[in-house]
């Protein structure tokens, strides 16, 4: 009778320690655990404790029971979040390069580009159209936290078709564009955007002089638009290095002028038509693999009808007008870049 007394009081007093630890346990903070455990753990310099994915899975089951089922079971009150796996070097890394190849360098590219040309005045049934060529450069500088500056001007000409009063072949076109412009790159893991905006300024030549198929006189004329470039470039880095960049860009305008040389009809004075509306649009899709890239191209003009100018020539007094219009230039580019930072 005594030994079974005493067993009962052993094995009461056992309990009783036994319920006090697991309450002591309970209220166990995360810092006291990680005092605890810590030799349990596997650590990383600079990067605090990694928990076994069997841990991590106990840590979030949200019962208290957890305490007493495994050493490293932390209470419900700790807060989520509080243990997470710290990030891998070769992630660190990976992500490091991908952001180098992404951002927007300082560069040098020069380019060549050959596309079809079409000009129409849709109220007097003119057109223009034909194929042209051209070169373009394109200098990129780097500056502060993925900031940059860039400058690039471009030259295309060609020899188009006439169609309106009559037909006339061959007709020299000449088109010069210059942008300087500055953007901010925004960069992920493999894809980022890059908008800008800046000044612009493209002029035109085209030389219609002759006589037409129905005996009408053209004249040369120039036209100047000064506009306003605002673009986003978004682009993906795909794993063998490989970048795809879209750019996209409205360009309204700002001022344009037309001169038109109706001096070249003799006796007739020249006109400098305003003009105050319009808008352009350009965009190209270009894939780069080492220092090359290419990819088709896209330019756009909707030119409102001008002022109406009034003159007096050697002969004759005139007025007009530049009449509402529409160029369209599509065709394809290759760049190669010199250097990059």
């Amino acid at each position: 009778m005594t030994k079974i007394l005493s067993l009962s009081l052993l094995a009461c007093t056992m309990g009783t320690l036994a319920s006090m630890g697991s309450v002591q346990a309970a209220e166990l903070t995360a810092r006291d655990l990680r005092m605890e455990t810590r030799t349990q753990w596997d650590y990383q310099p600079l990067q605090g404790p990694r928990f076994r994915a069997h841990d991590r899975d106990i840590f979030t089951s949200g019962s208290n029971d957890a305490v007493s089922g495994d050493p490293l079971a932390l209470p419900s009150s700790v807060e989520p979040g509080d243990y997470k796996d710290p990030p891998r070097t070769e992630d660190r890394f990976v992500s490091q390069k991908y952001l180098k190849d992404l951002r927007t360098s300082t560069s040098l590219e020069v380019g060549a580009q050959i596309s079809s040309y079409h000009y129409h005045e849709r109220d007097l049934g003119v057109k223009l159209q034909g194929p042209q060529g051209g070169v373009q450069v394109i200098a990129t500088g780097a500056i502060g936290s993925q900031w940059f500056l860039r400058g690039d001007g471009r030259f295309t000409a060609g020899s188009l078709d006439y169609k309106g009063s009559g037909t006339m072949d061959t007709n020299p076109n000449y088109i010069g564009e210059a942008r300087a412009t500055i953007g901010h790159d925004f960069l992920a893991r493999n894809w980022g955007v890059s908008p800008y905006v800046g000044i612009g300024y493209r002029y035109l030549h085209s030389d219609v002089r002759g006589v037409t198929t129905t005996g009408h006189l053209g004249y040369q004329r120039d036209s100047h638009y000064l506009f306003v470039p605002i673009g986003i470039q978004p682009r993906v880095l795909f794993p063998n290095g490989d970048k795809l960049t879209l750019t996209a860009e409205y360009d309204p305008l700002l001022q344009g002028w037309q001169e038109s040389f109706l001096s070249d009809v003799s006796g007739y004075p020249d006109l400098t038509n305003k003009q105050k509306a319009g808008y352009g649009l350009r965009a190209d899709l270009m894939y780069q693999r080492f220092n090359w890239a290419f990819g088709p191209y896209m330019n756009y003009w909707n030119i409102n009808q001008s002022e109406t100018e009034c003159g007096v020539g050697t002969v004759y007094a005139t007025c007009g007008y530049e009449p509402h219009n529409h160029t369209l230039e599509y065709g394809l580019q290759v760049r190669y870049k010199f250097f990059q930072d």
